[in-house]
């Protein structure tokens, strides 16, 4: 139709050119218009139904050679079905190529396969001389069948040993990418990499060193070969412990059955990002994927925590499932190390030597020898271990318990030993008391610092100032020395949950400074500050070496402006920060300040090889008390991994509650130049202070000796030693209220008129009292009365325990008090009175207690009435505690 509309179109236009221009037009052909046949079209005898039908059985073969084809490569794909498709070659080549065998020389069918089968393994091209009939047709025949064999051979050969090749390189790729699976069991798995893994792995191959070896699995997202060559360099000697590395995804389940974590003794997870958001994130993914296996998990599992925050999820998460989960919360566990230190010189070296299992540790064992003795009777049934606690038949720790306390049925007694099979009790005391010693009383121990200098800036800092509000005097003084900017700080700090606000007991102060450059902390007082905190800065902890750097250079700076202070310091200062160099004399340069003058230095290094640095330089070393933070962590992790229980040690020991390691001088427990073993040192302290003596800290070199290997030698102790006490954990001080604070000065005046009014009515304790009421009242103007404690939380029986003894001091013209200068006292004090304990559960200790004197207290600078009034009841009990309850 559209080719006639077309040509009547074309008629048309003619039609109107001729009348335009008036000439004819011939009116065309109607059949020269007419449409040119399809010569591709089927002819009229083709139905098109079986055009149709053709197409179809065409997709069909296309659909079908497609499925052979996907299902063909499928197979080959894999090892099994390349395995199989061989197989079947090499059956149909062997099949098919033996009747060639025969023609060219006659045999049996099963010999002409065995022989078509060596042709295939080995192939050769055949000679004339093997045909038999010599003919010339039978010749050239034979060779073109033998070359269609020896082609046919040499192809299948090639493909074979393609596909073993092909194998074995895969293999070896998988071996060399960790993907193999381990099927280990009781053996101890690390999950992620950081840098602690070396000093953790270090730690579990000394600890595996005693059973003759052991197995550790680590798996991670690294490359194989680079975990390798790290441990390699940092381990030459694993001590018969075998290290496999594997590379997958903790987050998967599948990686953490290859790697045979439900048969694991103990799975510790690594923290892997330096957020601790972030690191801790991962860390609750682990758990929950390790939670979700489908064989459960044999033995426990220990995870590196770095917010507190983030504990408390981990330990509501853990409570769903039977898995044993135990947590070492990094950086809080850190900062009351850091504090603790910063408190007690050579603490740092203490916890060195007795963190890990390089040395003395923790055991735990139960003795039926020893059922229905008292805690107090214990030290003197070993001589090799000395008891610091107790582990109930429930499993609950009991550091440094009650000394009258009876270990009963299945309590395992906690010793600090340097072997589980390097001690064993006695069936009877080893050790004799002089039963009567005298004693002169010393002042306490200097009062905790006010005025802290903190270099280093991150994020988590906030643990360590509300540890420091918590434990510090009132009205101290923290400098925060670094280069970051004052909004960004206090930003942070509350993002971090701190209002600085709403801290009680010590100020901030901010500078903005570069703690490595001299023009940014030169105009800073040192001598001013009793103690500097040197912290990694948390733009530098990516990188540890970095970050050591910039430590070592602060501490060094540091030091260096102290003695160039130092050098110039008039022989009269004006006051604690004055810096006035024309008014007062001068003394001579010196070359160095001397130890009792330096102020006392604490910092953090993070690397391993710069804490052997410092091991192998004395000289920087003595410059401040470096904490390795990640060797310190590790360790502690190493020890929970080995024994579930040490957690509950380390969370007293290191925790914001219950007993804590500190050093003391060996004064305290004996007079200067007295000849007494090291047991009736400890047996002393016990009795008098209830404190436990581990060891002692040598001050010249600053080694540790733990576990002494003979308690019983008699020798002379001074000044040159300090004993390393388990002793209570530092609390935060009370705050008495106006009501409390003056009927406590009442009480304190009527004890001392109950014993002797013309000895105990001093004029001294008169204004000792006024001036006590006065800075009370002060204090509490400053603070609300919802902040003050109630005073049923007042123990007002409560012993001091900070009387020391001391070697005597030269007789001197009585000199100011350092507590109350407006009134003077004797250097030279006597002996106080000795009485013996009275009480039942006492009564077993053959030793007598020095409770020290009214006068000997207030000498001493116990300036607290309620601490006085401790002292009083002491001596007293019967009268005070009338009062106390009237």
């Amino acid at each position: 139709m559209r080719r006639a509309g077309t040509s009547l179109a074309v008629l048309a236009d003619r039609e109107a050119d001729e009348n335009t221009n008036g000439v004819p037009v011939e009116t065309p052909d109607p059949a020269e218009f007419q449409p040119p046949l399809d010569t591709t079209a089927p002819p009229p005898s083709m139905p098109i139904s079986t055009t149709f039908e053709q197409q179809t059985v065409l997709s069909k073969l296309h659909h079908v050679r497609a499925v052979f084809e996907y299902k063909f490569d499928a197979v080959l794909c894999t090892v099994r079905g390349q395995v199989i498709l061989l197989i079947l070659t090499g059956v149909v080549l062997d099949l098919t190529m033996s009747p060639i065998a025969i023609f060219m020389s006659p045999m049996q069918y099963i010999d002409a396969m065995y022989q078509t089968l060596l042709d295939i393994v080995d192939p050769k091209s055949s000679s004339d001389g093997d045909a038999v009939r010599p003919a010339e047709l039978i010749v050239w025949t034979n060779r073109f069948l033998g070359l269609i064999e020896f082609i046919t051979g040499f192809i299948y050969l090639n493909v074979i040993v393609g596909f073993v090749v092909d194998l074995i390189l895969s293999k070896m790729d998988a071996l060399k990418e960790g993907k193999m699976v381990i099927v280990e069991s009781n053996h101890t798995l690390v999950l992620g990499w950081n840098d602690m893994c070396l000093s953790f792995l270090h730690q579990i191959c000394l600890a595996n060193s005693s059973e003759g070896g052991g197995v550790v699995v680590i798996l991670c997202d690294r490359p194989r070969h680079d975990v390798e060559r790290e441990i390699q360099d940092a381990l030459p000697d694993t001590l018969k412990t075998q290290i496999v590395v594997s590379t997958g995804n903790p987050l998967m389940a599948a990686d953490l059955n290859r790697v045979s974590a439900s048969l694991a003794r103990s799975i510790t997870v690594m923290a892997t990002n330096a957020k601790t958001d972030v690191s801790d994130a991962a860390v609750l993914r682990t758990l929950l994927t390790i939670q979700s296996l489908r064989d459960g998990v044999r033995g426990h599992v220990v995870v590196d925590v770095g917010d507190p925050d983030n504990n408390t999820l981990l330990k509501v998460v853990s409570a769903t499932s039977d898995i044993a989960v135990e947590t070492i919360v990094t950086h809080q566990i850190l900062g009351r190390l850091i504090v603790m230190c910063s408190r007690s010189p050579s603490l740092a070296n203490v916890y060195s030597e007795l963190l890990g299992f390089d040395g003395n540790e923790f055991y735990a064992q139960s003795w039926p020898d020893l059922e229905g003795l008292t805690f107090g009777e214990l030290p003197d049934r070993f001589a090799d271990a000395i008891p610091i606690g107790i582990r109930a038949s429930t499993g609950k720790v009991y550091l440094r318990p009650s000394r009258s306390r009876r270990v009963e049925l299945g309590d395992e007694i906690i010793v600090l030993a340097e072997d589980n099979d390097t001690y064993k009790p006695s069936k009877t005391s080893l050790a004799t008391y002089n039963p009567m010693v005298l004693l002169t009383k010393a002042p306490v121990k200097p009062a905790p610092p006010t005025r802290i200098m903190l270099c280093g800036w991150r994020r988590e800092l906030r643990d360590i100032l509300r540890l420091l509000d918590g434990i510090s005097s009132p009205n101290t003084e923290v400098h925060l020395v670094n280069a970051t900017p004052v909004a960004k700080r206090l930003a942070d700090l509350r993002d971090e949950g701190l209002n600085v606000d709403e801290l009680r007991r010590i100020k901030l102060t901010h500078t903005v400074a570069n703690t490595a450059a001299k023009r940014h902390i030169e105009d800073l007082v040192i001598r001013s500050f009793h103690c500097m905190l040197v912290l990694s800065d948390g733009d530098r902890e990516d990188d540890s070496l970095c970050s050591d750097s910039h430590v070592l250079a602060t501490v060094l700076r540091l030091r260096a402006v102290e003695l160039s202070q130092y050098a110039h310091m008039p022989l009269q200062r004006l006051s604690l920060t004055s810096v006035d160099r024309t008014t007062s004399s001068k003394k001579p340069p010196a070359k160095a300040v001397p130890p009792n003058r330096r102020t006392h230095c604490v910092a953090e290094i993070l690397d391993t090889r710069t804490q052997k640095t410092l091991r192998d330089n004395t000289s920087l070393a003595h410059n401040a008390d470096f904490i390795p933070s990640n060797d310190f962590i590790s360790r502690m992790l190493a020890m929970v991994s080995e024994s579930r229980w040490v957690a509950n040690i380390l969370d007293e020991l290191l925790g914001d509650h219950g007993v804590s390691l500190d050093v003391v001088p060996a004064t305290r427990y004996a007079t200067f130049g007295e000849l007494v073993s090291f047991a009736e040192l400890a047996h002393r302290a016990g009795t008098v202070y209830g404190d436990i003596v581990c060891g002692f800290v040598h001050k010249q070199t600053l080694a540790v000796t733990l576990n002494p290997p003979n308690k019983q030698h008699i020798e002379s102790w001074d000044d040159n030693r300090d004993m390393i006490v388990l002793r209570e954990a530092v609390q935060q001080p009370k705050l008495l209220g106006q009501v409390t604070a003056t009927r406590l000065q009442r009480q304190a005046v009527r004890a001392f008129n109950a014993k002797d009014a013309h000895l105990f009515s001093d004029p001294h304790l008169l204004e000792l009292a006024k001036k006590r009421a006065a800075a009370l009242a002060d204090i509490e103007q400053a603070t609300p009365d919802d902040n003050w404690p109630s005073d049923e939380e007042d123990n007002d029986v409560t012993i001091v325990e900070n009387i020391e003894f001391n070697k005597p001091k030269a007789r001197r013209k009585r000199p100011k008090s350092p507590k109350h200068p407006d009134w003077s006292w004797d250097v030279q004090q006597l002996p106080s009175a000795i009485s013996k304990h009275e009480d039942e559960r006492c009564r077993h200790d053959q030793v007598q207690s020095f409770t020290p004197s009214v006068q000997a207290a207030l000498k001493s600078g116990l300036d607290d009435v309620s601490c006085l009034l401790g002292e009083l009841m002491d001596l007293h009990p019967r009268p005070t505690k009338a009062l106390a309850t009237s």
